[in-house]
């Protein structure tokens, strides 16, 4: 059984996962994962429900389902003052005039300011700057929604494309601190990006030695299950080590 029809049997469901500033362990914003209830398999990722995508409908369905849903759930929570959400969308959704629309209409129905809303890409979406690509980046940026490259790394994510985020989400792989000979190139990615005022989050954070090594390579927000599990409840997460 697709995703064609988790909708109306009501099989979604979000989990939220808190993002951090390193610095004080404040939660700066929530990330909106969407999980199925699938009445045979149980609980699934999102991981195990992408390949049920059954074609682009079903795929816009849902995103549309998880950008309502997660601003409306943001709204709720009145006691989070200005925390942001973001929401995951795929490389097939950036560039062909669905993505704007989307968050535009999403705004207008849920009230939510636009300046609350962040939306993750791939950073891979961003390889040569595709020209539809980087207008529909604009386009929201220009509303006041805030723009992440999800899995930026070295040779993947160049400055030409930094140019077109607010937020750079790096590989988990950053937080190898054995990888010595790829230090340097790690050190120009989060070094050009902070100099371009754009955030650094380390991704994977699961354990001290990682988030002493987020901190150590200029990361200014961390997640992960050291920084806060994904949960139902986003009022609750609200502290992070602070070692």
């Amino acid at each position: 059984m697709g995703l064609s029809n988790a909708i109306d049997r009501h099989e979604l469901r979000l989990v939220f996962q808190p993002v951090l500033r390193l610095s004080d362990g404040y939660v700066v914003a929530h990330e909106a994962l969407v999980r199925r209830l699938h009445p045979t398999r149980g609980m699934l990722t999102a991981s195990e429900i992408i390949p049920e995508v059954d074609g682009d409908d079903a795929l816009d369905a849902v995103s549309s389902w998880v950008f309502t849903h997660a601003c409306r759930a943001l709204v709720r929570a009145t006691s989070l003052g200005d925390r942001g959400i973001s929401v995951n969308v795929a490389a097939s959704e950036v560039g062909v005039h669905k993505l704007l629309d989307r968050v535009t209409t999403t705004l207008s129905k849920t009230g939510l300011p636009a300046e609350r809303l962040g939306v993750e890409i791939p950073a891979t979406a961003l390889k040569g700057s595709p020209r539809e690509v980087t207008k529909e980046l604009a386009a929201l940026r220009e509303l006041g929604v805030t723009v992440a490259a999800d899995g930026a790394r070295p040779k993947v994510t160049t400055a030409k494309e930094r140019a077109h985020v607010d937020v750079l989400k790096l590989h988990p792989s950053a937080l190898d601190s054995s990888g010595a000979s790829d230090a340097s190139a790690w050190s120009r990615l989060i070094r050009g990006g902070l100099e371009r005022g754009v955030e650094i989050v380390a991704k994977g954070v699961e354990t001290p030695e990682q988030l002493d090594e987020a901190r150590r390579i200029g990361c200014t927000l961390g997640q992960g299950l050291l920084c806060g599990p994904p949960a139902r409840d986003m009022v609750s997460a609200n502290w992070a080590p602070r070692r």
